[in-house]
């Protein structure tokens, strides 16, 4: 399994993201997720740890309703990149008394004591760990009396089905596609002029457009395997932002209108580097069957696995399980 690029999330976490996504749950988790969580967390635990937090979208959300009456449950957001969530999301840590971050640390290494820990957690984050390392690990930190509770990515998910239409996608328009590079000879031509009517008398205004409406056509029925793959919104919308860098003839120079196609090409590269991670973490059958079989080896009776609906889609699936040995 591929590792994720430590600095690729670092970039990402180092901005105001709460998740790691931009889209439906760019903001906060709701609904089903602040049911999940307060269901399992209900029993507050003396200490919490949150594997794979990233700038603590579940430990801020663990905080909430383990602390919410007095200050009981010690929580801790562990990730392998280097995290600041209190910087990030510009919370003040006297806000936050119980709340602790730990950054540039492994999963499967913690700097925990043996038996120190009452929960793990997890949201869309451990599945991107070698599960033959971490559930070892969270075993060991854990007391013989725990819990532990993940949601995670899974192959059939609607995140995961998004990710994987949205990122081949945008990698047709970096690759075959050359959809940066038009816009990019695009921008120099109509700078180049001294009027939009120079620009469309020259050739290469007919042989740009042409290969730029071919890009497009291709980037919205793209096919994989011959199959369709289900339409991206958010492909869409970023076809038609740089598209229309380009639609005002009164406005046809533009020494701004390079810097923002600039941006846009290092956002599509960053999201799909992002989500191959996804898509390379993703819990398959036989990835769940080996977290079964681990989670039980390790003392973990039963685990519950099941689907993880939100909004009435599957996002995922969810973990639970408890140890009394």
């Amino acid at each position: 399994m591929k590792k994720p690029d430590p600095e690729i999330w670092s970039a990402w976490w180092e901005l105001d993201n709460a998740t790691s996504f931009d889209g439906v749950l760019a903001g906060s988790y709701d609904g089903d997720f602040l049911a999940f969580w307060s269901k399992n967390l209900a029993h507050k635990p003396t200490h919490v740890i949150d594997l794979c937090c990233g700038n603590g979208g579940v430990t801020w959300l663990a905080n909430n309703i383990c602390n919410n009456a007095e200050l009981s449950t010690k929580i801790t957001g562990v990730d392998f990149t280097d995290i600041k969530p209190f910087n990030s999301m510009k919370r003040k840590r006297d806000d936050y008394p119980l709340v602790n971050f730990i950054g540039n640390t492994s999963v499967d290494s913690l700097p925990m004591d043996d038996k120190s820990v009452d929960m793990v957690i997890s949201q869309f984050g451990i599945e991107y760990a070698d599960l033959n390392y971490v559930i070892p690990e969270i075993s060991r930190v854990l007391k013989n009396k725990a819990q532990i509770a993940f949601i995670m990515h899974c192959d059939w998910s609607v995140l995961a089905i998004d990710s994987l239409a949205t990122t081949r996608r945008f990698e047709y328009l970096l690759g075959d596609g050359q959809f940066h590079e038009i816009v990019f000879e695009l921008d120099e031509l109509y700078n180049a002029k001294r009027s939009y009517p120079a620009v469309e008398s020259d050739p290469l205004f007919n042989e740009l457009h042409s290969r730029l409406k071919v890009a497009v056509y291709y980037a919205k029925n793209y096919t994989l395997k011959g199959k369709a793959l289900p339409e991206s919104t958010s492909v869409l919308s970023y076809v038609a932002k740089l598209v229309g860098l380009f639609d005002n003839p009164n406005k046809f120079k533009d020494r701004k209108r390079k810097k923002v196609i600039e941006e846009g090409l290092n956002h599509v590269v960053q999201t799909c580097e992002r989500q191959n991670d996804l898509l390379n973490a993703v819990m398959t059958s036989d990835r769940l069957e080996l977290a079964k079989d681990l989670l039980q080896q390790y003392g973990f009776q039963n685990p519950k696995i099941s689907e993880f609906f939100y909004r009435n889609n599957i996002y995922g699936i969810q973990v639970t399980a408890e140890r009394n040995i």
